[in-house]
């Protein structure tokens, strides 16, 4: 969901390409040609806020709400509202779940269809079929209790080679984008068939004969229900299955469910608008121009300092790209969360992802938890802990994950670049860590010690103080030392270095998820990831020889 989903409906419609390319030029003749320069900042000045609002605030509202949210929002209060009235209807009683599963079904698939059909019908087609031959396998598989291994191997395959076929279609047969748009929703399929099939098959072991418990028809009604649900079809947002009776009670607080719906609405269109304006507008009128003018202004010419600068420049215009990118995402990720708090079908569930923990990162770990975190428990579930099991690797199994997340994404190699990248950083960082933390009996790794607690300790004469505060991990050294918070600010600023260097990329051009443009882009800023990923891994090194 997170990146296909974020590109598909922000940057591919709203995002204005002429901010970029005049970042592109001031880059380009920085320090060559003094007059662009004055120019360039002069004609930035003469943007007002009334001109943000009207070329910008305004129509990005406008092409959002009638080509977006006005579907969605509209589809899912009238299937939530409806399903509300059969729960209550006494007569109806018998067949309510069935009925529920039907307004589902017909309310999911009437969201493709205004997605699809009038610029897109081969899609449409195509992810028809793909659905319809998905519910008939999960449930001719499930029915007759096919065996857990071989069903479940064939569940993955099948899913697997939608995606392949997929993609040989956009490489192979047609030039058209168009078929990218189905990446969000085959993955989306894929992760609820194997989620739906995990929890139908190994967690219904105590139930001796299946068959006689749920019949073709009724597992055919269910999984297809699960698989349009209105409020994630399109958002590509993954959710566990629940029972039936459970995720269907919409009754138990609507007044509170439309308040914390609405509020996530609201969050989730500031979001868009930073996305697409107010970061723009913020770099380009004070970091790009006042700050930059005040840097000329205090240091010599000289083209060291220039050399410096620039770099710094590219770095901050790298930065902004990211945030944009993050933006975007949120916005997809808390119009999800308006969604899952209307129908409130699952009360444990969890935030679908934590801005904070992302832009402010103890750790690049922080950032692959909160990104998407039902994408990141879907992971770990059904992917990360089987392929540790099998592989009896812990690296090998962290190494495979990435890479079927990257698969699940589609054969793009600006993600596949992206995804395996920071899952080599964060391997480095977090083995780096982790020694430092076992070096200094120190709370410096990836993740935020926690439950701190009191122990006798031996070497101390004085009977009035011979407890000490430690971690849950036996460290001494607690986050409130100032050593401690030196160096995870370290880490915390190096994380957004690394998160400018893996979001240059989404800037949103037509050609941003190619080759070369990738190498383009991380060639300006020196590919200095890798240099610090190594860096790390031989100070680990060193650290790990010393312990030894």
């Amino acid at each position: 969901m997170d990146i296909l989903a974020a590109e598909d409906f922000i940057y591919d419609d709203l995002l204005d390409d002429s901010s970029y390319e005049e970042h592109e030029d001031f880059l380009d003749s920085y320090g060559d040609d003094s007059d662009y320069y004055h120019d360039h900042m002069h004609r930035n000045s003469e943007q007002t806020i009334q001109e943000l609002f009207f070329h910008c605030l305004r129509p990005t509202l406008q092409d959002v709400w009638w080509q977006f949210l006005w579907p969605i929002l509209t589809v899912n209060f009238l299937a939530f509202i409806l399903i509300t009235f059969v729960n209550h209807q006494q007569r109806l009683k018998r067949f309510t779940i069935q009925a529920n599963e039907f307004i589902l079904i017909i309310s999911g698939y009437s969201l493709l269809i205004n997605h699809y059909y009038f610029e897109n019908f081969n899609q449409l087609l195509f992810l028809t079929v793909v659905i319809i031959m998905s519910s008939i396998f999960i449930s001719i598989l499930i029915t007759y209790d096919i065996h857990d291994y071989y069903g479940l191997k064939f569940v993955w395959s099948t899913h697997l080679i939608v995606i392949a076929l997929n993609e040989f279609i956009i490489f192979f047969i047609t030039d058209s984008s168009d078929w990218i748009k189905l990446r969000p929703n085959l993955m989306l399929i894929l992760m609820k068939s194997i989620s739906y099939f995990h929890e139908k098959q190994f967690y219904s072991k105590k139930k001796k004969d299946l068959k006689n418990n749920d019949d073709f028809p009724a597992i055919l009604l269910e999984y297809s229900a699960y698989i349009l649900h209105p409020c994630t079809i399109l958002l590509g947002i993954w959710h566990p299955f629940n029972d039936p009776k459970k995720l269907f009670a919409t009754n138990q607080n609507l007044k509170q469910n439309f308040i914390n719906s609405f509020c996530s609405l609201l969050l989730s269109l500031l979001f868009l608008l930073c996305s697409t304006c107010l970061i723009d507008y913020f770099f380009n009128h004070i970091v790009f121009e006042y700050l930059d003018a005040f840097i000329r202004g205090i240091l010599a010419e000289d083209s060291q300092t220039s050399y410096v600068w620039l770099f710094i420049i590219r770095i901050l215009r790298s930065y902004s790209i990211a945030i944009q990118f993050h933006y975007s995402h949120y916005f997809i990720c808390y119009l999800g969360q308006s969604m899952f708090d209307l129908w409130k079908f699952d009360q444990q569930q969890q935030q679908i992802t934590k801005p904070l923990s992302i832009e402010w990162p103890r750790s690049l770990v922080d950032v692959v938890v909160a990104w998407n975190i039902p994408m990141h428990q879907w992971l770990k579930r059904y992917v990360f802990q089987i392929m540790k099991n099998n592989l009896q690797n812990i690296y090998l199994t962290i190494l495979a994950t990435y890479f079927l997340s990257s698969y699940l994404h589609g054969f793009n190699f600006q993600i596949w670049t992206v995804l395996l990248t920071l899952g080599l950083i964060t391997q480095a960082e977090f083995k780096l860590r982790k020694s430092l933390a076992n070096f200094w009996s120190a709370c410096v790794e990836s993740r935020k010690c926690q439950y701190d607690y009191y122990v006798y300790d031996d070497d101390d004469d004085n009977d009035d103080n011979n407890y000490s505060l430690v971690c849950r991990h036996g460290h001494r050294n607690i986050r409130n030392v100032w050593s401690v918070r030196l160096t995870n600010l370290f880490f915390t600023i190096l994380a957004l270095f690394h998160l400018a260097f893996l979001g240059a990329t989404f800037d949103g051009q037509p050609d941003s998820s190619t080759i070369e443009n990738v190498w383009t882009v991380w060639k300006d800023l020196h590919f200095y990831p890798f240099i610090t990923m190594t860096i790390m891994f031989i100070v680990y090194k060193i650290i790990s020889f010393i312990n030894s």
